[in-house]
């Protein structure tokens, strides 16, 4: 077992066009402000949020062999908890690299959790994207695991906030300013194998035969796949690059999202001062929630 923190291999980018639009296409006919922002040549937030994972994904195989943590591998793992920063825009062809640590392990009631922090930076070395990424490392639970924390304390890790130094003009908004659909949104088996792609880098979101070997009962959505739903309500409202400009995101997946799912993704405005939007954000019923606060600066 690999003594924790441990420093993860650099991956580099940049993204493969077609998978930016496999992901803006995995939104169906609803993803019409995050199409727009793709054919700008940005890469949409719910990508950007997933970079811890592309770090893991991208780890050799004997760096895989050697660690039994979260960055062992990411296939069968589910995401349950997100806390990311974008601190400014990233062109869909722009180099990247994104560097990381798994920084700690814990088992919570027969399941083990994997936490890493990562940092996405152009050639330049400014930050693009800084994540804290909390995964469970295997959907059964095994009761006869002690609860046990290695590596950092819950404390000790790097949380991002959001950064007010690149912070932009958003319009007048005040709380109570109420996002939905209005409409049920419907999770097709289609919509997650179109944003998998040819080559799924974890096919539970695909694959019913590997997601039933994972102890899934079918298919369940990627965390940022139910995530874009709410993204997208928010980039029609207040301009497709409202989250590329410090916004800091923190989401927990409540319960999975399968294939042939109903859902409703809303925003709520809680609080708006000249300087910081909070919104609190979900996907119903049950599926997300969390909080995303927008920096803002004066027109």
């Amino acid at each position: 077992m690999t003594t924790l923190p441990q420093d993860l291999h650099a991956v580099h980018g940049p993204f493969d066009r077609e998978q930016i639009d496999a992901c803006a296409a995995s939104l169906g006919d609803f993803g019409t402000a995050t199409r727009h922002l793709v054919d700008e040549g940005l890469v949409p937030p719910d990508v950007l949020m997933g970079l811890t994972l592309t770090l893991l994904s991208g780890q050799p195989r004997t760096a895989r062999a050697a660690n039994d943590g979260l960055a062992s591998a990411i296939e069968g793992n589910v995401w349950v908890r997100e806390q990311v920063t974008i601190h400014r825009p990233c062109g869909i062809d722009e180099p990247w690299t994104v560097t990381g640590t798994s920084a700690r392990r814990y088992v919570r009631k027969g399941r083990r959790y994997g936490v890493t922090i990562s940092r996405t930076v152009d050639e330049a070395g400014s930050v693009i994207v800084s994540n804290c990424t909390t995964g469970l490392l295997s959907y059964r639970a095994d009761e006869s695991l002690d609860e046990v924390n290695e590596g950092l304390q819950e404390s000790e890790v790097h949380i991002p906030i959001a950064d007010h130094t690149v912070a932009m003009p958003v319009g007048d908004i005040g709380p109570g300013h109420d996002l939905a659909t209005r409409f049920p949104i419907e999770m097709t088996l289609e919509l997650m194998q179109r944003r998998d792609g040819k080559s799924p880098k974890n096919p539970i979101h695909s694959d019913p035969a590997k997601a039933r070997r994972a102890g899934l009962a079918a298919p369940i959505a990627g965390g940022s796949h139910v995530a874009a739903f709410v993204f997208e309500l928010l980039m029609r409202e207040w301009g497709v690059d409202v989250l590329l400009h410090g916004a800091h995101i923190d989401v927990r997946w409540k319960s999975p999202t399968f294939a042939g799912d109903r859902f409703e993704p809303t925003a709520v405005v809680i609080s708006a001062t000249p300087s910081l939007i909070t919104i609190a954000i979900a996907v119903e019923p049950s599926k997300l929630q969390g909080t995303i606060l927008i920096p803002r600066k004066s027109a």
